[in-house]
């Protein structure tokens, strides 16, 4: 009777436990509430954006060239610095994935105590003696067990389906890597014409204050002449008409560049407010880019080496192994394990012992629907190798109207030049006529007015004329970085990318290009 108290108390306590624990449990799911953030917690957020974003970078000594500011961009560059973080994690999920290839290798370990043994008694079910006790209460169990196993499994169908699972996730890896190069391509061309631009305006703006303080005291002074009816009405107003026309010409050209700056520092992810200069190339004696090699050969290298033509490629082998994947579905599953126990129960006839098996299984339904399923990766198959088609018409479209763009671009720099070169000497001239006392100071200022306006249309040009170039670059696919980047220091990578853009130029501009150079990337 003490005993059997004993357990009711016991299995009491430990129903009033296991209440309160689940009271509590309840009470603690139940108590949450939204919880903003305040103030004080955003604005650390905000101080510790601005403190990384602009964290570890060269500072900027000396006028920036082209090449710096390139490397600049893809070394610093927060969209680029995404797509290296995806890359890793890509990267990350392929090492991840191959530990699905080996067999799961399970170890367990445990240890019970009980407060009495575990015995147990039993009674005939058959016989002269049905219903009554056939054994004295005994048991088989000490009181305090410990065990520990390690037990093999390997599924043969989740290993091939791994295996291919794996290369899918290696493809999806160069995915990535394609995708990088595309964000790298568009960077380097966004640099190229933000940099021309703002070397085009940072040149003229001082000649460009100076002469609009000239122009304002020729209006005073024409608005003068005008009151005291020095010169006829009409022709005073056609003056001033033409002057203030040029005017608004000059600062809607001057709008157009001085943006520019802007924009470069923040490709080169400066922080706001930096002060810095672009190195100013002699645009007088600037070389016009050339593009010498046939439109077939430029076709060819565009297919070639396009990342979305490469990132579909890897998509249309990720498909293939889908359909792999489809066709092992419809085999049968096989388990097969091996394992080792040990149990220190002394009853036991062997303390330790090994274990072996084998099951196989066919999932009936699985198998219905197999057919269904290859038919869905039979079909995306033939889907990529149509939107890959279809995005090869495109890319030759790209590359023939890029030519055609550039080709404009550099006719409309020519004449433009020609124009500048004319209006530069008719200001000259002027000059030494008002000089002589031939002319007025107003003629001689619309003059100067109007030979700015050339300047400013040059430098636009060229800009423009860089623009094109960079967009035909662009179109080819061309790689210009090396193959390591974060090691690399801001003056050795621009001197990476000259070297690079200087080849990949020498290739382009071939009569007959002797194949193609290889990609800067390993293993593209």
């Amino acid at each position: 009777m003490q005993r059997g108290r004993g357990f009711m108390v016991r299995k009491r306590l430990l129903f009033w436990l296991l209440t309160i624990v689940f009271g509590f449990s309840c009470f603690s799911g139940c108590s949450f509430k939204p919880d903003p953030l305040s103030l004080d917690q955003i604005s650390e957020r905000a101080d510790n954006d601005l403190e990384q974003m602009f964290a570890d970078q060269e500072p900027v000594s000396g006028d920036v060239s082209l090449y710096e500011a390139m490397a600049r961009a893809i070394k610093y560059n927060l969209d680029y610095r995404l797509q290296l973080m995806e890359k890793a994690m890509s990267g990350k999920v392929l090492n991840s994935n191959k530990f699905d290839l080996l067999p799961q290798v399970v170890a367990g370990a445990g240890y019970t105590n009980r407060d009495d043994y575990n015995g147990a008694s039993s009674f005939a079910l058959e016989g002269p003696t049905r219903g009554q006790e056939s054994l004295v209460t005994s048991t088989s169990q000490e009181k305090e067990i410990t065990t520990a196993n390690i037990t093999v499994m390997w599924n043969v169908l989740d290993f091939g389906i791994g295996y291919f699972r794996a290369k899918q996730n290696a493809d999806n890896v160069m995915v990535s890597e394609e995708i990088r190069r595309k964000v790298i391509q568009n960077i380097i061309q966004d640099v190229r014409y933000a940099y021309w631009r703002a070397a085009g305006i940072e040149g003229l703006l001082e000649d460009i204050d100076s002469l609009m303080r000239q122009a304002q005291f020729a209006l005073d002074q024409s608005r003068r002449s005008s009151g005291q009816n020095l010169e006829p009405r009409l022709e005073t107003l056609t003056y001033q008409r033409e002057l203030l026309n040029n005017i608004r010409i000059l600062w809607g050209l001057a709008h157009v560049l001085v943006p520019a700056k802007t924009e470069l520092a923040t490709l080169m992810n400066l922080k706001p407010g930096t002060d810095f200069s672009v190195l100013l190339p002699d645009t007088e004696t600037a070389e016009i880019p050339e593009f010498n090699a046939s439109i077939d050969d430029l076709n060819k290298m565009a297919l070639i080496y396009r990342p979305e033509l490469r990132e579909e490629d890897y998509k249309a082998r990720i498909s293939e192994n889908e359909i792999n994947k489809a066709y092992l579905s419809l085999f049968p599953i096989l388990n097969f394990q091996f394992g080792y126990n040990t149990d220190s129960n002394s009853f036991l006839y062997k303390n330790d012992w090994y274990t072996f098996g084998a099951q196989a299984s066919l999932d009936l339904i699985n198998l219905a629907s197999g057919s269904s399923r290859l038919d869905v990766a039979r079909t995306r198959v033939e889907l990529d190798e149509l939107r890959r088609q279809a995005l090869a018409i495109g890319v030759l479209a790209q590359v023939n109207i890029s030519m055609q763009r550039f080709d404009l671009a550099t006719e409309e720099y020519l004449i433009t030049s020609q124009l500048e070169e004319v209006d530069s000497e008719l200001s000259e001239q002027m000059a030494t006529e008002k000089t002589a006392g031939r002319v007025s100071t107003l003629a001689m200022i619309q003059s100067k007015t109007e030979a700015m306006v050339s300047r400013v249309r040059r430098q636009i040009a060229y800009a423009e004329l860089q623009n094109a170039a960079g967009m035909l670059y662009n179109t080819l696919g061309i790689d210009l970085l090396p193959d390591e980047v974060e090691a690399i220091d801001i003056d050795t990578l621009a001197g990476e990318l000259e070297k690079s853009f200087v080849l990949w130029n020498n290739k382009v501009n071939a009569n007959k290009p002797g194949g193609f150079p290889e990609s800067n990337y390993s293993g593209l």
